[in-house]
């Protein structure tokens, strides 16, 4: 990662896919923002947008074992509703996700637009390992990995995504002349 593409993706339309499954668990709960399959069930593929309105630092570690030097951390989102009333990560949010009844404060400071993607949508449990799609320049990039967020799909539910380049080490370490990965430098 570069300063300069980090600077760029934030407040920049991402997209995310997944498979998860919102009907197969105690404390599920799906309400207006879910997807019906006609079947009572709520699983299925799905893709939505949103705007990626965090980019957090992972913090060093005291014994010195960090990955600072990889720029990782989260992309962190939130899933605003269609009248704009449910903004969770709002400028001045101490963190505490009053629709989900969620801590959220991890999230650091920032500030989120009320006003959603057409396709906007969170990620529910099942989704976890999913991709993270980024335009940078001309060419879609994996930017990130569904990590966690709230238990639910509805609106003001926030999800924090691994950032790839926490793993950039290894993803180039499997990197070869015969499968190139792109953005690995090929020696």
């Amino acid at each position: 990662n570069h300063d300069g593409i980090d600077d760029s993706l934030l407040d920049a339309t991402i997209y995310i896919s997944g498979f998860g499954i919102y009907s197969d668990y105690e404390e599920s709960y799906c309400d207006s923002a879910c997807l019906d399959d006609g079947g009572e069930y709520y699983s299925q593929r799905r893709a939505w947008a949103n705007t990626l309105d965090r980019i957090l630092e992972l913090p060093a570690k005291a014994d010195g074992n960090d990955l600072m030097g990889l720029k990782g951390g989260h992309l962190v989102y939130d899933f605003d509703s269609p009248n704009g009333n449910k903004n969770a990560l709002t400028s001045g949010n101490l963190g505490f996700n009053i629709f989900t009844e969620q801590d959220y404060s991890y999230a650091g400071e920032g500030d989120s637009s009320p006003n959603p993607q057409p396709l906007e949508g969170t990620s529910v449990p099942g989704d976890s390992g999913g991709p993270i799609f980024a335009k940078i320049g001309s060419k879609w990039t994996v930017v990130g990995i569904t990590s966690h967020g709230s238990l639910i799909s509805d609106y003001g539910d926030v999800s924090f995504n691994t950032r790839v380049s926490v793993h950039a080490e290894w993803i180039c370490s499997i990197s070869s002349s015969y499968k190139p990965i792109s953005g690995c430098n090929q020696s």
